[in-house]
């Protein structure tokens, strides 16, 4: 073989690698927020005005046994978001207890779609999910989890259960 017979299928090679790597690049379905790495699907804005229209309120945490309800949620998008207003049971009942670490978690399927960690206090009377696109129907699980008071103890945790049309 030639040295112009090898530089030309080498360049041929290089150019069908060049090709593939183009057409997989492009075969590949775009990152959806919630699947790139560090990026939520989902952001948290706290102590919204719990006037806000189409709030929903939700219900008081049940204890022990008692089965969570499944609250029925419009569409949600990125422009209107969902407001939640927040139930006597999740504000501090002391500025103690307000200094303490809560995390808000929306999940579908099992997977987070975003997390927002504060203050108890800084909760405020409403919380607002801001998706970054539309949310898929479906079910989601919304968890507040308030740090224990001390060293040993245990986190409260509350769920919600949102079912999105």
């Amino acid at each position: 073989m030639s040295r112009r017979a090898t530089w030309l299928w080498g360049l041929g090679v290089l150019g069908a690698l060049a090709g593939a790597a183009a057409w997989l690049a492009f075969q590949r379905p775009a990152a959806s927020p919630g699947s790139v790495p560090g990026a939520a699907a989902v952001a948290f804005e706290l102590a919204v005005d719990s006037l806000a229209r189409g709030a929903l309120r939700l219900p008081q945490p049940g204890f022990r046994g008692r089965g969570r309800e499944l609250l029925e949620v419009g569409v949600v998008t990125p422009v209107s978001g969902l407001v939640l207003v927040v139930p006597p049971a999740l504000r501090p009942p002391s500025p103690e207890d307000g200094a303490r670490v809560l995390t808000l978690t929306l999940l579908h399927e099992g997977r987070e779609l975003g997390t927002r960690q504060c203050r108890f206090y800084a909760l405020g009377d409403a919380v607002r999910l801001r998706p970054a696109t539309r949310l898929e129907p479906g079910d989601y699980d919304l968890r507040f989890a308030l740090a224990p008071e001390g060293p040993g103890g245990r986190p409260l945790v509350w769920f919600f259960r949102l079912r999105v049309r």
